[in-house]
């Protein structure tokens, strides 16, 4: 690093004396270039130190989640220990408000309560050990011994109706962790591990769907119309937007506002759902990306995708003005289709140039930045297009025009 003594102005101006004031101009100059150089290591020097930061940041946060994840997991152990001991009626009412990555078998356990005691404490003393140095942005992390890797595990494999090949499939999960699937050749079918699928809604064609806050279900068909359905398939609204051309992706926030994205005016329209409105209340320009994915994060930032070429594959995440934030792509990605989770992380299934029949997913936080590579070369059938969903934590839908795909992961500690 420069240092600020490096240049004796004193001593250049004894050798030249006859200069006079353009020679002092000249090595004022020198100097403020120099102290400008300085200025520039120290930002890059501070720029690697908080790089740093937030890469112990993420995995600190990262393991933490895994352990809570496991911690769950026990938690329902410890209900089914229970549940079993109870006729089977309950037991299956217990295991009915699991989510679509539960497991239902049975635990026999003489002592649940001392069962779940013991975990406790295990969770207990591997987070004592897990600590943030600030001084030097280093970690110290001791979560025990992994004794099963994260590996992504296929619990379900449906073949969908009117599997041709040809019709789009739209993907959402509600929030207890159904996969909710939408077809754009008509209808609407719910899928649970412990289930099954079963056709939700009828005749209704769909080209994508989000779920409101309160639980309902919000359908873009078809024939230009805003349909709303509760969680149990009765239709409540509709809506006929005037100023849309091509709608084609939509989502909703927690204040319970509508975004539809418009892909041949590249823009998003925004209408108050309690309103009833036709017009929508604003709009967002997408910046020459076209919105063929939409998601809005807690944030309210929006991330706006385009999967595909000849523009694609390009995932934008933008603030409500329609300002770029950041941009997340790879050169070796040939296509790349997103969802986002309940905690604002981003999934993003890509594929490869030059990889058929593969995918891989990486994982990016909330601010555009990758901080995990969940998988690599996937394999699932051919496709052309692929909807995402991440029905709760630990697991991910991936459907394509003939199949859906449920994965699950889950790392073990000891």
């Amino acid at each position: 690093m420069a240092k600020g003594g490096d240049l004796d102005t004193h001593l250049l101006l004894r050798e030249n004396p006859g200069d006079g004031v353009d020679q002092l101009e000249k090595y004022g100059s020198i100097i403020k270039d120099r102290m400008e150089s300085l200025k520039q290591e120290i930002l890059e020097a501070a720029d690697d130190d908080m790089q740093r930061i937030e890469q112990c940041r993420r995995t600190l946060l990262l393991q933490v989640q895994r352990m809570i994840e496991e911690f769950d997991y026990k938690l329902r152990e410890v209900g089914m220990g229970y549940a079993s001991r109870k006729d089977d009626q309950s037991r299956e009412n217990y295991a009915g408000c699991f989510s679509v990555i539960g497991r239902y078998a049975s635990v026999d356990m003489d002592d649940p309560v001392a069962y779940f005691e013991e975990h406790v404490t295990a969770v207990l003393d591997l987070l004592k050990d897990i600590q943030f140095n600030r001084e030097n942005a280093n970690t110290k992390l001791s979560i025990g011994h992994i004794v099963q890797p994260k590996i992504l595990r296929l619990i379900a494999s449906i073949k969908l109706p009117d599997s041709s090949g040809h019709a789009k499939r739209s993907l959402t999960s509600l929030p207890d962790g159904s996969v909710v699937i939408g077809h754009e050749s008509g209808g609407v079918d719910i899928f649970r591990l412990d289930l099954g699928i079963k056709r939700l809604i009828s005749g209704v064609t769909v080209r994508d769907m989000t779920v409101r806050p309160d639980g309902s279900l919000v359908l873009l068909s078809f024939d230009r119309q805003v349909h709303v359905y509760s969680k149990t398939g009765d239709a409540l609204q509709v809506l006929s937007p005037q100023e849309t051309c091509f709608m084609f992706s939509v989502t909703a926030d927690k204040d319970d506002m509508l975004f539809v994205g418009d892909c041949e005016l590249e823009k998003i329209f925004l209408f108050d759902l309690k309103s009833d409105a036709k017009t929508a209340s604003r709009t967002i320009p997408t910046g020459n990306t076209t919105p063929w994915q939409l998601y809005v994060l807690s944030t309210g930032n929006l991330l706006v995708a385009d999967p595909c070429p000849p523009y694609g594959p390009a995932i934008k995440l933008m603030d409500q003005y329609g300002s770029i934030l950041t941009a997340i792509h790879q050169e070796d990605w040939s296509s790349a289709w997103c969802a986002v989770d309940q905690n604002d992380n981003i999934y993003v299934v890509f594929s490869r140039k030059g990889v058929e029949k593969c995918v891989s997913i990486d994982v990016y936080s909330s601010e555009g930045k990758l901080f995990e590579s969940l998988t690599r070369n996937l394999k699932i059938p051919k496709f052309q297009w692929l909807s995402v969903t991440v029905p709760c934590p630990g697991s991910v839908a991936i459907c394509t025009e003939t199949y859906l795909f449920v994965y699950t992961w889950q790392s073990q500690f000891r």
